[in-house]
């Protein structure tokens, strides 16, 4: 597949699944399941905008506003100023993994009506990037979000209507959750989004008729990547970590070899020695991911040091390259879903990085 008026190539596989168990005559169990997973090929190494997955609201994960789960992209201004962005935008991701159970029973008030249904309900799911180096979203079972709540649905003559109450359960800091949930108040959101963009479209397109061409865009996460300065931090912090790294390695290595070890003899062994086993794995385990938070936190702390001296060089080299091409806009990639070559100004941002001392 391609974006239209590109040849940006991707490839993207869903699969979604449900299924509805009797328990009696009008109670009923509804279990749903979604996976997909998306990647650029050829030269385009990773999923363009508009086929990534995104994961939140009705008919996904309720009790989190719509399409808001998942890795988040703040703002390009934010990020050369080196400010936290107060409200970074949902960017999806590569992979999405959703579950859900329903427990459908008679409405109280309309026992009788076949109009009408109600239900509670368990959702699971969440959106990550499993392609990218720049976005720290890989999938972690830890970042599945969950909820559970109280939902009706209304079959109208002009199609379904949906009431949800929903409590997220495990929800984490800078996620928006949504207690009450109404299908046709997304499509109205959804509505004045859409003119809020056409109203923005309006006021900025005259601007870029009148630039003439002298547009950017700039992807900094790469641009920063490609600096000797960053390359060398980086390298650096490699050596640090190289021998933590080996000793997880050497860990997981051993639990691998304690779990073959039982499947095979088990049966040869008595419940102590199965006992004595498991308890070993469970204690390298723990071991095993004490490590990787001690790596993660390392690498997370490496990464803000890096962008804290960084960032200010960023822009002036931004400014320095803006200026020498004469352009007046410059845009984040990262909320481009498409651009010609020409404008992409992120190889010389990165040179001008590699020529500031």
């Amino acid at each position: 597949m391609a974006v239209p008026g590109s040849d940006y190539g991707f490839y993207k596989l869903n699969w979604t699944g449900q299924k509805y168990f009797p328990i009696t005559q009008r109670w009923t169990l509804r279990t749903r399941a979604d996976v997909a997973y998306g990647d650029g090929y050829g030269d385009d190494t990773v999923c363009c905008r508009s086929s990534r997955n995104y994961s939140g609201g009705i008919g996904s994960v309720r009790g989190y506003e719509s399409r808001s789960l998942g890795p988040r992209s703040e703002g390009l201004s934010y990020f050369l100023n080196g400010t936290t962005d107060p409200s970074p935008d949902p960017i999806g991701g590569n992979f999405l993994t959703e579950a859900s159970m329903e427990l459908i029973f008679p409405t109280p008030f309309a026992p009788e009506s076949r109009s009408v249904r109600t239900f509670l309900f368990v959702d699971a799911g969440n959106v990550f990037e499993t392609e990218r180096d720049d976005i720290f979203a890989d999938f972690e079972a830890q970042d599945i979000r969950t909820s559970a709540g109280i939902g009706l649905t209304w079959l109208t003559a002009i199609g379904p209507l949906s009431f949800n109450l929903a409590k997220a359960l495990n929800d984490q800091s800078g996620d928006d959750t949504e207690v009450f949930q109404f299908s046709w108040d997304r499509l109205f959101r959804s509505l004045i989004m859409m003119k809020k963009t056409l109203v923005a479209l309006t006021l900025l397109l005259p601007a870029l008729a009148m630039a003439d061409g002298t547009i950017g865009v700039l992807d900094p996460i790469a641009a920063l990547q490609s600096s000797d300065n960053v390359k060398a931090k980086m390298s650096s912090l490699e050596n640090e970590l190289s021998a933590d790294e080996q000793k997880l390695n050497s860990l997981q290595s051993d639990v691998q070899k304690l779990q073959q070890k039982l499947q095979k003899e088990a049966m040869t062994m008595s419940a102590d020695q199965q006992e004595t086993l498991k308890t070993q794995g469970q204690q390298k385990m723990i071991e095993i991911q004490s490590l990787q938070r001690k790596l993660q936190k390392r690498a997370n702390e490496a990464q803000r040091e890096i962008l804290e001296e960084m960032q200010p060089k960023l822009k002036t080299a931004m400014e320095a390259v803006a200026k020498r091409e004469k352009l007046d806009v410059v845009l984040n990639a990262q909320a481009v879903m498409y651009t010609k070559p020409d404008l992409d100004i992120t190889e010389a941002v990165g040179k001008q990085l590699n020529s500031m001392k």
